[in-house]
């Protein structure tokens, strides 16, 4: 759960808790989008979750809005650890993670390219993703 650092206060950056969670905004992808209500729900083990929701219809669209200070956010890690590790965004919620399954659509057709690049794409991800790096296969 990233939200933005500012300056001295990045190291006291209020966490997120049962109690506050309720008058932060969090930025969504879209009303489709319940990674954040999921997220809130599984930190804090409640069943209904009601957030106050910005929607930003990208990824990095998500992460820029909250460096701007919109809000709050679940996104991917990839995404969010360097600009953690420079200090522009902090975890206000270090003790939960939320595994998200990814899938690969493409077309049923026989076709060699298709089959390459779904191999390769298989190969990267379980190299590269924290879900295939822990578990050794692709999600």
């Amino acid at each position: 759960m990233a939200a933005p650092a500012r300056g001295a206060q990045a190291s006291a950056a209020p966490l997120l808790t049962a109690h506050n969670f309720r008058d932060i905004p969090f930025v969504a992808f879209n009303r489709k989008d319940d990674m954040q209500t999921e997220f809130v729900g599984k930190a804090f083990g409640l069943k209904r979750v009601t957030l106050n929701q910005l929607f930003v219809p990208s990824s990095e669209g998500q992460v820029r809005a909250v460096l701007a200070g919109w809000g709050v956010s679940v996104v991917p890690r990839l995404l969010a650890g360097g600009l953690m590790e420079q200090g522009l965004l902090v975890d206000v919620a270090p003790h939960c993670t939320l595994p998200i399954q990814l899938y690969w659509h493409c077309w049923n057709l026989e076709s060699d390219v298709l089959d390459a690049l779904t191999a390769a794409l298989t190969h990267a991800a379980t190299q590269s993703l924290s879900w295939g790096a822990e578990r050794g296969s692709a999600p």
